[in-house]
Formats: structure tokens, C-alpha cells, sequence
């Protein structure tokens, strides 16, 4: 998605009856991701070094189990743990 340090947001798609899991190296650029996906009206959450662990267990716990949340944004830093049983059909 990054392009000589600029982030285009102009190829992002969702397909909402799919689900998506966004990494990204940046905080930064979750931040913007979480402001489109918001302003298109799309759910979403978000695993970062913020989230404790306990944390980051219930985030994905949520992510498994509630089939109207179609995006988890996540750092490369925080995706060490198991995503479970859902079908991530985008990455």
C-alpha cells in the first residue's frame, strides 16, 4: 500500500461479506486505516503494542466470533498470536 513513503489509500477495498486482516509495521498508518474505515462506515478493530495481551485475546475473540466486524487492523509487532478458528479471507 505505501509508495515511496507516501500511503495511498486510493486501492483500498473491503468486501464486506469477507473478512480482512490489515498489518501494518506503523501505528500511524492504523491510525489513518481506522479514520477511512470509519468515515465509510465500516467496523473494524485494532490489535497494536498498546493492547495487553488479556487485550489482544479479547479483540480476536471478538473478531472470531461477531461476523459484522469484517476488518481487524493489527501491527506487525502485536500479530503473534493465533487468530482461531474464522476464515480470513483477505490479507
Amino acid at each position: 500500500m505505501a509508495r515511496r513513503g507516501k500511503l495511498s489509500l486510493s486501492n483500498i477495498r473491503i468486501i464486506l461479506s469477507s473478512c480482512s486482516l490489515v498489518f501494518t509495521s506503523w501505528r500511524t498508518t492504523l491510525d489513518i486505516l481506522a479514520n477511512v474505515l470509519t468515515d465509510k462506515g465500516i467496523p473494524w478493530l485494532r490489535i497494536d503494542g498498546r493492547v495487553s495481551f488479556s487485550g489482544r485475546l479479547e479483540i480476536l475473540s471478538k473478531f472470531r466470533e461477531d461476523p459484522d466486524i469484517p476488518v481487524l487492523l493489527m501491527s506487525i509487532e502485536s500479530g503473534a498470536v493465533g487468530y482461531g478458528s474464522r476464515s480470513i479471507t483477505h490479507y
